[in-house]
């Protein structure tokens, strides 16, 4: 069953997303990658990373990408110099050990791979984010429409919740995933 989404058209995924940002009335602003949107068509590397939602304070650029470097090694977060936040120094480690596998740098794994978040309403953190059910609905329907058109070899949750999800879109296509052996709620 076709969601009708043209993700393939970045206007019309923008549009998507921005409706139900209007409609659910939330007020912090949204991202969806932390990528070039390229990378949600044909990465460079087959990996995916998925956060959960933005977090942090508001932004007022409702954005479907970063067109230039990924934003998880070349943006300032939290008062922090440009890439040193924790959650970006995690990144680093994490990118760098795959990198080393794959003969890559971990910035051009970053920047060929999809970085993004499951659901692209910003909240200060997950369990302040307003109409999570709906948010969810919404994003099951973007992710269903590109694991049916694009496929990674590697898919990274961040939450045990992101990690639920992609299983199930995943399981839909006949792809097996292995369960994480740590069970967190988050």
């Amino acid at each position: 069953m076709s969601t009708g989404i043209k993700f393939l058209h970045k206007e019309s995924l923008f549009t998507f997303i921005e409706n139900k940002y209007d409609d659910l009335k939330n007020d912090m602003g949204w991202d969806l990658l932390f990528c070039r949107y390229e990378n949600m068509l044909s990465p460079q590397y087959p990996v995916a990373f998925f956060g959960i939602n933005p977090g942090g304070g508001p932004c007022d650029t409702n954005a479907i990408s970063v067109e230039s470097e990924c934003a998880y090694y070349s943006e300032p977060w939290k008062g922090c110099e440009e890439g040193e936040a924790p959650l970006q120094q995690q990144m680093r480690a994490l990118y760098t050990m795959i990198g080393d596998e794959l003969g890559v740098s971990y910035k051009r794994l970053m920047d060929g791979s999809l970085m993004t978040n499951y659901i692209p309403a910003r909240s200060r953190n997950w369990h302040s984010l307003k109409e999570k059910a709906e948010w969810l609905e919404h994003a099951r329907q973007i992710w269903d429409e590109r694991v049916k058109q694009v496929h990674c070899k590697l898919y990274i949750a961040i939450s045990r919740i992101v990690f639920d999800e992609l299983d199930s879109h995943l399981t839909k296509q006949g792809v097996t995933v292995h369960q994480p052996p740590v069970d967190s709620q988050i």
